[in-house]
């Protein structure tokens, strides 16, 4: 499913760029449709252009009608949707992109600058050397786009300090939040900082003052004890059922049960109860599961650090599991892409009536954005990792018996679920006030 939306930035002519919006795990790729609108003939909440009347259509600069544009659209979004059902990488979504508008992506088909051809070096070179998995390696090759749209003829003296603001403020104008442009920062740091240790440039011509990036403190969505047992104890219906749901007003609206709920529902809470990633959670197969002491456990090797890691299993982790050991699979748990996962955990909280307004701020565009949305539509795959932590935090579990399980390597990493676990806390002392 794709998102779109206008530029921020108007061009000369005062329409404004259609972007199309993808996220990808923590990433969010933000490009050109090719084509523009006045802001006038944009529906933002249709995410599309506004078509007028047969005797008077709307078109823009270029002389296309806003109903050649939105067909255009409805196709750039059927297309993503079915790749959403896929086991698709970022690349393949970039690909069917260009097919569609017929862009030619000028980092594979020009003239690359000495910057990019650098990159492509790092690319090769660090992957091997720091054994990134392959989400790493495909972010930092998406980053190709921000360095390649930044400037034509690119070289490392661009790279001073007004250089490096300018670059910075080239991230805002795609729309990125600023916790996503410091992200996207800190990939061209470690980029530029192995060109100067490789000699690929000099370090005289890199700034070592680096741009403000103004975050806001992100809330840590997480599921409580209440909702983790309204989760296990629900009765999902058959997939087509139409059934009746309340919102958090207690208005109540009808929704068609979708398939494969209660195979998302158990994954979403393995993860809760074990702590792992969901990407780890896919791979178990039934030699991962063992013995050892006495307990069952799983050992496990993760996808992205690399860790070997022991995880003790729950009783209601070991339930869970029961119900797929009978699959003649490679894998305990059914294949998903992520993607197609986090749609179906939204509907699984949204059965469950997790549905609290729950506030989420971020800064953008030198304001502080928030906005409330019903709980089920902040759930994706990692809450049920931060939901184990948090869990085991409050209940008194020391830090590094919690890193440990889970493979978390630093304590900043930890600090957003200390610092809830903290709260929790003290709200058991305040019960004690009697």
């Amino acid at each position: 499913m794709a998102k779109f939306y206008l530029k921020s930035k108007a061009k000369s002519d005062g329409e404004r760029l259609i972007l199309v919006s993808k996220t990808f795990g923590h990433d969010r790729w933000l490009t050109s449709t090719g084509f523009s609108i006045a802001p006038s003939f944009w529906d933002d909440d249709k995410q599309r252009v506004k078509e007028g009347t047969r005797q008077n259509p709307v078109t823009n600069k270029a002389g296309i009608t806003g109903k050649t544009i939105n067909a255009r659209l409805n196709l750039i979004d059927a297309t993503f949707s079915k790749l959403d059902n896929q086991d698709a990488t970022r690349k393949d979504y970039e690909i069917a992109l260009h097919e569609i508008t017929g862009k030619v992506d000028a980092s594979r088909h020009a003239q690359k600058s000495e910057v990019l051809k650098c990159y492509d070096e790092f690319l090769r070179s660090q992957s091997k050397a720091q054994l990134w998995a392959d989400k790493t390696a495909e972010n930092y090759e998406g980053f190709t786009h921000h360095l390649s749209s930044f400037k034509k003829d690119l070289k490392f003296a661009d790279f001073d300090e007004e250089g490096l603001q300018n670059f910075a403020n080239h991230l805002r104008d795609e729309g990125l939040s600023e916790r996503t442009a410091r992200r996207y920062f800190r990939r061209l740091t470690t980029f530029l900082r192995y060109c100067t240790r490789k000699g690929l440039c000099a370090a005289s011509d890199i700034s070592k003052e680096t741009p403000k990036f103004h975050e806001v403190k992100k809330e840590v969505i997480y599921l409580t004890e209440e909702e983790i047992t309204l989760l296990y104890n629900l009765n999902i219906p058959p997939a087509g059922t139409r059934v009746t749901l309340k919102d958090h007003d207690g208005k109540s609206y009808t929704k068609r049960v979708a398939k494969d709920l209660q195979a998302a529902r158990d994954m979403l809470l393995f993860c809760c109860f074990t702590g792992l990633r969901y990407s780890d959670m896919q791979r178990l197969r039934p030699m991962d599961v063992k013995v050892k002491e006495g307990r069952q456990v799983l050992q496990v090797v993760t996808k992205k650090t690399k860790d070997s890691l022991t995880i003790p299993l729950t009783d209601k982790a070991k339930t869970i599991l029961e119900r797929y050991t009978a699959r003649k699979e490679e894998t305990i748990f059914p294949q998903t892409p992520n993607v197609t996962m986090n749609y179906r955990i939204k509907d699984v909280c949204e059965l469950a009536g997790i549905n609290e307004l729950t506030k989420t701020s971020e800064a953008k565009d030198g304001k502080v954005i928030e906005e409330e949305r019903p709980k089920f539509e902040l759930i994706t795959t990692h809450v049920g990792r931060k939901t184990f932590v948090v869990s085991a935090l409050s209940k008194g579990a020391p830090e590094r018996w919690v890193m440990k399980i889970t493979g978390h390597s630093d304590y900043n990493s930890m600090k957003p679920y200390i610092d809830v676990a903290k709260s929790k806390i003290y709200e058991v002392i305040d019960m004690l006030n009697f």
